[in-house]
């Protein structure tokens, strides 16, 4: 009879927190050189109601908040990338309704309203930067 060996996940989640500068770097500025190409390209075919210099600043900033909260949770949770991998998922979800709410409402007092063209890029944009960070932290900065 096969008896079958159950693993503990636990000792697999643990974070390299001396890699997730790193981490930051690699998703940061991949997430800011490929969304500005997006950028470009929503633009080329339609006019993109938001500016520019957005696309970089936020695709940094806000890995690096991700990388944040890696960090915090590989402090204080045993399950710390399933954990970072399940908000991420939920953020990624309720971030792409702002770009279709901003073709009704205005993003920021005195914004134009988005168009087509900028709803779809900057979805693009998102997923771009959300995917490069939930790789670059549970598998550039997990212990190993």
């Amino acid at each position: 009879m096969a008896t079958a060996s159950v693993q503990n996940n636990t000792n697999t989640e643990r974070v390299a927190f001396g890699k997730i500068p790193q981490a930051i770097a690699f998703a940061g500025v991949g997430g800011a050189i490929i969304n500005t190409i997006i950028y470009f390209i929503g633009n080329a075919i339609s006019e993109m109601k938001a500016p520019i210099i957005m696309v970089p600043i936020m695709s940094i900033v806000l890995v690096a908040l991700g990388g944040l909260v890696y960090a915090i949770l590989g402090k204080l949770t045993k399950r710390p990338i399933t954990i970072f991998i399940v908000i991420s998922v939920v953020v990624l979800v309720l971030d792409a309704f702002m770009p279709i709410n901003a073709m009704s409402t205005p993003p920021m007092p005195g914004a134009p309203l988005f168009n087509i063209a900028t709803v779809i890029a900057l979805e693009l944009m998102h997923l771009v930067s959300g995917g490069l960070a939930i790789y670059a932290f549970t598998r550039r900065a997990r212990a190993v």
